[in-house]
């Protein structure tokens, strides 16, 4: 465990406030951990103060940005370098990283819920700090899966076939995108909530499906269209609403 000494000097070298919220996202390289925080602090990337991205890991040295929102001043986001690359390994991320001092911890996934994911909430559970399971890129996947299944049907379609399968198709082909996003849905809580539950963690624990378009669009107080969302409202209320006790 890191000592008195260890957290002093952490909060030092992170530029930790006691008046500020900090929050790290964290997970494996290339899961969009900046674009990410990009989005939460209503910025497009690209521009002057975004988080640098890419679509191998960009980030070595942790990057802290202060949310230029004035609404929430006092967050201050961390983009936390990639767990299992070279130069860090798995079981000693939170502890190298310094994760034990923040106030909350995002940990985002792309295509895979793995170990690495798993070890960092173990972790937040032994230094008691609110984490957030955060899948990233979803209308990437459900477009995907959309185009797998849409794919499937223009493949099984025959020029004799009856009028009934005809219009039975066509409804299908219209229920296509909304028939994917139930499914990546589903598959992907179930998935997390087993890997949780064979770890031997709260395997109730929620699952937030995001897009960082749509989320760039909340913040910013845009419309966004009903078929886009998925819990990107939830998110930004749950975390509003849990760092509010913590302060």
């Amino acid at each position: 465990l890191p000592t008195l000494a260890d957290f002093e000097r952490t909060k030092l070298e992170r530029q930790y406030i006691e008046d500020r919220i900090h929050f790290a996202i964290a997970g494996v390289a290339g899961s969009g951990k900046s674009s990410l925080i990009n989005a939460f602090r209503g910025i497009s990337k690209g521009a002057a103060s975004a988080a640098d991205t890419g679509v191998v890991e960009t980030t070595y040295n942790i990057g802290r940005y202060e949310d230029p929102n004035p609404d929430r001043s006092r967050f201050v986001w961390y983009d936390i370098p990639g767990a299992g690359t070279a130069s860090i390994s798995s079981p000693d991320y939170f502890n190298k990283q310094g994760l034990y001092i923040f106030d909350a911890i995002i940990v985002l996934f792309d295509s895979r819920f793995v170990d690495t994911d798993i070890s960092i909430l173990k972790n937040c559970k032994k230094f008691n700090i609110p984490a957030f399971i955060v899948r990233s890129k979803s209308d990437v996947h459900m477009k995907a899966i959309a185009d797998e299944k849409r794919e499937a049907l223009e493949v099984d379609e025959s020029e004799d076939e009856e009028d009934v399968r005809s219009k039975e198709r066509e409804v299908r082909m219209k229920r296509i995108d909304a028939d994917a996003k139930g499914w990546y849905i589903s598959l992907t809580r179930q998935n997390v909530k087993e890997n949780l539950k064979k770890a031997g963690l709260d395997e109730e624990q929620r699952i937030y499906l995001i897009s960082r378009r749509t989320l760039l669009r909340i913040v910013r107080g845009q419309q966004v269209a009903p078929m886009k969302l998925v819990d990107e409202y939830e998110l930004i209320k749950d975390i509003l609403t849990t760092v509010k006790g913590r302060r």
